[in-house]
């Protein structure tokens, strides 16, 4: 199986772009309703930048992913 690039983020670095990604949504004009986040991993970037944006409707949905699926 091939190797996946990984880089250990620190939590200055996922507020920063939770921030920027935020700005840029302020910039656009756009003004959404929701922030769906991906858990795991993206639910604190998402609730960050709902935060950021005063966003009160946050939703989480699931990806899984099983060991035995990557082997076939």
């Amino acid at each position: 199986m091939p190797k996946v690039k990984t880089k250990l983020v620190s939590w200055d670095e996922i507020v920063s772009w939770a921030r920027d990604l935020s700005r840029k949504i302020e910039e656009s004009n756009y003004r959404p309703d929701v922030v769906v986040a991906i858990a795991r991993g993206g639910f604190v970037p998402a609730r960050l930048v709902c935060d950021f944006l005063m966003i009160e409707n946050l939703i989480s949905i699931q990806s899984q992913h099983w060991t035995e699926a990557a082997k076939v």
